[in-house]
């Protein structure tokens, strides 16, 4: 037959767009994040959503390594990076 093969057409899958950071918080872990970035304290965070003390260390512990933050004003930076 003739010199004509049909080849299948691969498809590179899509790469998938840099997510912003706060996205890849969970809904939780934002909350606390927020209260954070805007400058309340530990006390007023566990007032505020009714925690314990444990709780908030808890979520901005996972808050920091997710978005790869060390402090409370690299978080605050980040948030208002993003959210202008």
């Amino acid at each position: 037959m003739g010199g004509l093969r049909c080849r299948s057409a691969r498809v590179r899958p899509a790469r998938a767009l840099p997510r912003p950071a706060l996205a890849r918080l969970a809904p939780q872990q934002l909350r606390f994040g927020r209260h954070v970035a805007e400058g309340a304290p530990h006390r007023e965070v566990v007032q505020r959503l009714a925690v314990s003390t444990r709780a908030v260390d808890h979520h901005l512990r996972n808050v920091f390594a997710v978005l790869g933050v060390r402090s409370r004003i690299e978080l605050a930076r980040m948030v208002d990076r993003e959210l202008r």
